[in-house]
């Protein structure tokens, strides 16, 4: 590198910028693009129509040839009555997904999906369209959504929806299709934007029991006995053994004798005071890490008085469903990732709670330098959840890794924790998909992770 120029090498190939255009002029190709999908012809129909039609003219008309002057008629009239099929079709079109879209609207229905499930939209078309007459949908805004035309057993053609991010859009949110009807010769075609009103909330799907174990044992009771408990057989409870309990707990006696594993834990104590609360950061790629933040409060591993807050809002909410709203929100576009932490933090800490869990996203970005800085003025103790594979590449075979592994797959989680070091926090927990497990990670005396 020398004066800011990248010298590519001998063999890779030079890849040239591509030109951005201006501002100005990407909205008016835009406008002409809209304006172009209005016009009943394709490129190659209306350069093909008007050949035909200069040929009929100068060659039928103009020298009175009648076999060419019929025949030229023949294919404008054709190419005029498939024009008013499909702009029949698409009038018909437009006009079913307006009445459909306002009738649910109206009727204060919103529209819930889950991440990568197919969900009806409430949108369907006659059993039969014209002949050799196509139609079909895409969703432009939200831009994470996509759409498939199948038929029910009535034959009726119905819109499924399926979206890869989740989000909630209410207010004055207007979800934005783009429409396309066409002959299967794509001769004639039309092609135009329309925007309806709706209410979406589109949820990170729930995670398997299996990832639930860990969190249970970790953020639920409290670790101090109670001093009033009546000196009655054991002041030790037991319950069985879950993945990640340390090998120390294990009643080994128990074992020998009923073949059960065991572990002791510590009474209960008598105070219920909230002491854990969960923050989510929003990032790329994390509806993973959505879905852990889902199972975690829907199956309450937080214990009694929990607060919950993410990325997209300022509130800290307290009840399972406006937590579920706060995950849902948190994937909306333009949320900036850990824009809330250090506030939620400072509340928490207001508040009396003594431990938080941060889920962090896999992907490192601008965000990490903000979220170590909160972490590092945390006043409470933070344990940091992410999500990763369940081996690191280096560990595994060369056979395994060129058989099983992507390349695209991503690095080792603890990577970008390790850019979070702090003495703040006390715990790394990472979310293995493959064996849909949470594996802790302790944590040293500055912070640093100890296998």
């Amino acid at each position: 590198m020398a004066g800011g120029n990248v010298v590519p090498a001998a063999n890779s190939p030079i890849v040239l910028p591509r030109p951005k255009l201006p501002a100005g002029v990407r909205k008016t190709l835009r406008a002409l693009r809209r304006v172009w999908g209005y016009v009943p012809f394709s490129a190659p129909g209306l350069v093909l129509l008007l050949t035909v039609a200069l040929g009929t003219y100068y060659f039928g008309v103009k020298q009175t040839d009648y076999v060419l002057l019929i025949t030229g008629g023949a294919l404008v009239g054709a190419a005029a009555v498939d024009a008013i099929f499909v702009l029949l079709t698409a009038l018909y079109l437009a006009h079913c997904f307006r009445k459909q879209g306002r009738e649910q609207f109206r009727s204060g229905q919103s529209l819930k999906m889950l991440t990568g499930v197919q969900t009806l939209s409430g949108r369907k078309l006659a059993p039969f369209l014209p002949p050799l007459i196509e139609a079909s949908t895409s969703i432009l805004n939200p831009p994470d959504m996509d759409s498939e035309w199948k038929r029910n057993p009535r034959k009726e053609r119905e819109e499924w929806l399926t979206s890869e991010k989740r989000c909630l859009l209410e207010e004055n949110f207007h979800l934005r299709r783009r429409m396309i009807v066409k002959d299967v010769l794509g001769f004639s075609a039309l092609d135009w934007e329309q925007e309806e009103p709706v209410s979406l909330v589109v949820m990170p799907k729930p995670l398997p029991v299996q990832a639930q174990s860990i969190l249970r044992a970790r953020f639920t009771g409290n670790d101090i006995p109670d001093p009033r408990g009546e000196p009655k057989g054991d002041r030790v409870d037991m319950r069985r053994y879950t993945p990640g309990d340390p090998p120390r707990l294990l009643l080994w006696k128990i074992y020998a004798r009923t073949g059960k594993l065991m572990v002791r834990v510590p009474e209960a104590a008598i105070t219920s005071a909230p002491r854990t609360c969960c923050y989510q950061l929003a990032g790329p790629d994390d509806e993973l890490l959505a879905s852990v933040a889902r199972t975690v409060v829907e199956a309450n591993l937080l214990g009694e008085g929990w607060w919950f807050g993410a990325d997209g809002s300022d509130r800290s909410v307290e009840k399972q469903e406006q937590a579920l709203q706060l995950i849902a929100r948190s994937g909306n576009p333009g949320v900036e990732t850990g824009s809330g932490l250090s506030a939620f933090l400072k509340k928490a800490a207001g508040e009396g709670f003594g431990s938080c869990l941060v889920l962090v996203p896999p992907t490192q970005g601008d965000w990490v330098e903000k979220v170590s800085s909160a972490i590092a003025r945390s006043p409470i103790s933070i344990t940091l959840l992410t999500v990763g594979s369940a081996a690191p590449k280096e560990d595994e075979q060369p056979w395994k890794k060129w058989l099983f592994y992507e390349t695209n797959r991503k690095t080792d989680p603890s990577e970008l924790l390790a850019r979070l070091n702090s003495s703040a926090v006390t715990d790394w927990l990472t979310y293995e998909p493959e064996t849909k497990r949470l594996i802790p990670l302790r944590v040293g005396s500055q912070g640093a992770p100890r296998t």
